[in-house]
């Protein structure tokens, strides 16, 4: 009986924490040129969560399965919202179009 409540104590705490989490990744890149945006900050609208694509423009996020708004930004370009469900893994590229100055 002892021996069965320890595996049973200490299986449960596994099982709670093991919820499905998933990973959105992908690329940023100007929509124009298609070339790859180093720096653009892509954050979860509502959470304080968020990453930075790297020096190829690639970023990955996981999160817990659920609904998001993706918000993805770089200094001279148009911010770009997309809603993602995050049931699975899924590869999404931001095209960002640059801002248009009249300076």
């Amino acid at each position: 009986m002892k021996k069965l409540l320890s595996v049973t104590l200490f299986v449960i705490p596994f099982i709670v924490c093991s919820q499905n989490k998933y990973t959105l990744s992908g690329y940023v890149k100007d929509s124009l040129s298609g070339e790859t945006l180093i720096g653009s900050t892509i954050s979860v609208a509502g959470l304080s969560k968020g990453i930075t694509s790297n020096s190829y423009g690639f970023f990955s996020i996981s999160l817990k399965a659920g609904t998001y708004t993706f918000v993805c930004s770089n200094v001279g370009y148009v911010i770009q919202v997309k809603k993602i469900d995050l049931t699975r893994d899924v590869q999404f590229n931001f095209e960002m179009p640059p801002k248009i100055t009249t300076e």
